[in-house]
């Protein structure tokens, strides 16, 4: 038996997956949306399978292992195991020699090139997620999520203002979209964290970030992420009061989870802005 997890950003791959990739036999095709309720589900004595689409964002403390193009594996952070170059190498390979005649071909094979190179960004493979991120611009120059990426690898790169290029093309092309916008702010706090904007400009790029975090606030879900940006926020600006508060609905988001107060750990060593 075997769950399958989709996101709402794709259609159902479970056949295509089967025909195209070997999976373990003996799947019986289950279907969910929920990561957290997949993970959970059990089979008599025995856990039952559960396959992810790399698009879905997985709960904290979990990290996905390749099994097909289409699907990965969720396995706890702490028993991950980060295949070398070769395996990424290879998987690039076979999505560049996939048909793109039509469009819904170079859009499905672009998703999947975006939600691989995510991956990527999360193991830290910097250089390997931005040639996927490439890729997918090149088969399709205008698609949102590759846009993400390709602002969040330049991000963290330390590369803040090509960045800022690439999350506001994203925008321009949706410009209620939550993510962006929580990048966004990122991208500007860490133009200010870092040496090379004029020490003038400080407090007014702050603003900005606080409005795109606001906007990220009112448009998506109350995420733990969007808490801590707020709390690196009020830090920057001094506000002690209110980075406060976001501490503590940053750790209340996250089920007080250990990674998040790492997170929070770090943001410590941040020197607040003063007005010039």
């Amino acid at each position: 038996k075997g769950i399958f997890v989709f996101s709402p950003s794709t259609f159902s791959r479970v056949m295509v997956a089967l025909a195209g990739s070997p999976l373990p036999s003996g799947i019986t095709v289950k279907r969910s949306r929920r990561v957290q309720e997949a993970l959970m589900v059990k089979g008599p004595g025995q856990e039952i399978p559960v396959f992810v689409d790399p698009m879905v964002i997985l709960p904290l403390g979990y990290s996905l292992e390749y099994v097909t193009p289409w699907f990965g594996k969720p396995v706890p952070e702490t028993a991950a195991v980060t295949p070398g170059g070769p395996r990424w190498e290879s998987l690039l390979a076979w999505l560049l020699k996939r048909p793109t005649g039509s469009r819904y071909a170079r859009r499905e094979t672009a998703r999947l090139m975006v939600a691989w190179g995510n991956r990527l960004l999360e193991k830290g493979l910097l250089f390997t997620a931005s040639r996927f991120a490439s890729q997918a611009l090149y088969l399709q120059p205008q698609y949102e999520a590759a846009l993400i990426l390709n602002a969040r690898v330049l991000l963290g790169s330390g590369r803040p203002f090509e960045a800022l290029d690439a999350v506001n093309r994203a925008l321009s092309r949706r410009a209620s979209s939550w993510e962006a916008s929580l990048l966004k702010a990122q991208i500007l706090m860490a133009q200010v964290y870092s040496s090379l904007l004029e020490y003038s400009n400080h407090l007014r790029v702050l603003d900005e970030a606080g409005q795109n975090l606001l906007k990220a606030q009112k448009t998506g879900p109350q995420t733990w992420e969007v808490a801590l940006a707020f709390t690196r926020l009020y830090i920057l600006k001094g506000d002690a009061v209110k980075a406060r508060e976001w501490h503590a609905t940053t750790l209340s988001r996250s089920g007080n989870h250990e990674k998040v107060a790492r997170a929070l750990r770090a943001l410590r060593k941040i020197p607040p802005q003063r007005a010039p």
